[in-house]
């Protein structure tokens, strides 16, 4: 990753290779995002097909982990040559040589080298879309207590043997850093992945304090919104959405499910707060 300086009068094309190298070693850094104290984040895919004979041998389903990181000027975050391990695994909270390149670059050079996740998430989750909250007033707007949070579209697994992601999770801050995570948008069914093949991409507060999320799986684009503070005192939607209620909206079934097969992959929230509004299909 690289600082070009200010480019607001710049009219010609820039030549990245003469801006300052701001951030290195990291592998799909997609989705960035500055939080409101002018920090940088981004949320990294983690490569594939990990094996180490030394550790376990196939240990792909849950490593390495993907990443959150605190972009700093200067930082040196791995890639190629280490990895993260998963959360709740024997590896996790310490960084790891990857196999090919150990012989001259091993896990205590990856332990003294490379900077560490600021979170670690679930492998394979494949994190595309980060935003920040900033509480806003107004019909719609995520509670209070969301400021200053992060939440990620993770897009989903293609390659772990039972299937992760395909949803938005909150990142709760505390002090400045991550301190936990929880689902916000969910697949409530049989596995992680929609019926509809739901997929979510990016994810972008509106001027209302509303999360709009895009999908690329069943090319749609969604609204995540508070419910009415009546509504939040209610459960959250279960598996089975009442023909009643006016703050439950699922995406339309694919071609060839009915109405009832589409209520039975209900939106499913963590949080409780939430109503979710289809935009665009």
């Amino acid at each position: 990753m690289r600082a070009c300086g200010d480019l607001s009068e710049v009219v010609d094309a820039v030549d990245f290779d003469a801006c300052a190298v701001f951030a290195d070693g990291l592998r799909n850094e997609v989705g960035l995002a500055f939080d409101a104290g002018g920090r940088l984040w981004g949320v990294e895919n983690s490569a594939d097909n990990l094996r180490r004979s030394d550790l376990g041998g196939d240990i792909h389903n849950e490593n390495p982990a993907e990443e959150l990181n605190l972009l700093v000027d200067g930082g040196f975050y791995g890639y190629p040559w280490c990895w993260t391990g998963g959360p709740n695994t024997d590896f996790a909270g310490a960084q790891w040589a990857w196999p090919s390149t150990m012989e001259t670059k091993d896990d205590g050079w990856c332990g003294d080298n490379a900077v560490a996740p600021a979170l670690a998430m679930q492998a394979h989750s494949a994190p595309l879309g980060l935003a920040f909250y900033e509480t806003i007033g107004g019909d719609g707007a995520f509670p209070a207590d969301a400021d200053g949070d992060c939440f990620v579209a993770f897009h989903g697994s293609w390659n772990r043997d039972v299937p992760t992601g395909y949803k938005v999770v909150r990142v709760r801050f505390a002090d400045g850093a991550p301190a936990s995570i929880e689902d916000l948008l969910a697949h409530d069914g049989d596995g992680a992945k929609w019926p509809n093949g739901l997929c979510p991409v990016d994810a972008v507060f509106d001027g209302r304090g509303r999360l709009i999320v895009s999908d690329d799986g069943a090319n749609t684009v969604f609204r995540i919104s508070a419910a009415p503070a009546t509504a939040r005192e209610t459960p959250a939607p279960t598996t089975t959405i009442p023909d009643d209620c006016d703050i439950c909206a699922p995406l339309p079934p694919p071609p060839g499910e009915s109405d009832a097969t589409r209520r039975g992959a209900a939106w499913e929230s963590a949080a409780g707060f939430v109503a979710a509004t289809l935009l665009l299909a």
